[in-house]
């Protein structure tokens, strides 16, 4: 989690300076810890990173992206993962 942590603090450095960026590391289910930590600190929006991948039974049973959007009380921005050459 030092990783994660560390990854986080990098990228509000780089930018979040307007902004009030609140960055989490959670373990446990991660819709639901998602979900909860958006119920309890109510933020104005919620940034999520996205591989873009569906893979089949992403289409059957829906990947943590859709859920977030689904069930989120705040609006979500998907930023999808791009391949740098």
């Amino acid at each position: 989690m030092a990783a994660a942590d560390q990854l986080l603090t990098e990228l509000i450095d780089l930018y979040g300076q307007d902004l009030a960026p609140l960055a989490l590391v959670l373990e446990g289910n991660t819709e639901r810890k998602i979900l909860e930590s958006v119920n309890d600190i109510k933020p104005d929006l919620l940034v999520i990173g996205t591989h873009g991948r569906r893979l089949w039974r992403d289409m059957l049973l829906g990947s943590i992206s859709e859920e977030l959007i689904r069930h989120s009380a705040c609006p979500v921005m998907l930023v999808r993962e791009r391949e740098i050459h």
